[in-house]
């Protein structure tokens, strides 16, 4: 509801009340952080249903697990080589995994951010929140990866939740 708040105040150009249900959404998710269930890989947009099946064989069946599986470059070729999956889609999965950290960025999100080449935490950390949102737009427009394209708050709100967030993921 917080989000939405937001979005009433920035639209009638009350700073003061956005900025302040920002913080309030800004601590109540780092509250939760760690506490909420991780994020099934299903329900990511675009994994194809036979790496969700490789990748359950093997007992990972969530954003968490994955993580924790395929963090460094060893763990993930292990991963490749014992589910099958080819290398290089272990790594886009770990991408995926890993931005989903972000809070927000979830199915269609972390799918538009991936293929606009926004595909690591590190990354996102460092962008202009503009620039990042006419570069997602741009290509969102082509490509039609989302029904709507993000708000500058939100893409301020991915970066600032971005630096935040520590290093799991060793590329």
């Amino acid at each position: 509801h917080l989000w939405a708040i937001s979005r009433y105040y920035d639209y009638t150009g009350n700073d003061t009340m956005r900025r302040y249900a920002n913080q309030i959404r800004s601590q109540n998710i780092e509250k939760k952080r760690g506490k909420r269930p991780s994020l099934l890989l299903s329900e990511i947009e675009g994994i194809k249903r036979e790496h969700i099946d490789g990748l359950a064989n093997a007992g990972i069946t969530n954003v968490k697990q994955l993580l924790e599986a395929g963090h460094t470059h060893n763990s993930r070729l292990a991963l490749s080589e014992g589910t099958g999956i080819p290398y290089d889609v272990i790594v886009a999965l770990v991408k995926l995994a890993d931005l989903c950290r972000i809070s927000d960025i979830k199915g269609m999100r972390v799918r538009l951010l991936f293929e606009t080449g926004f595909d690591t935490i590190e990354k996102i950390a460092v962008q202009d929140p503009s620039a990042m949102r006419d570069q997602i737009i741009s290509i969102n427009q082509r490509e039609k990866i989302a029904a709507h394209h993000p708000t500058l708050i939100e893409t301020k709100f991915w970066v600032e939740q971005a630096k935040k967030l520590p290093k799991l993921v060793e590329y």
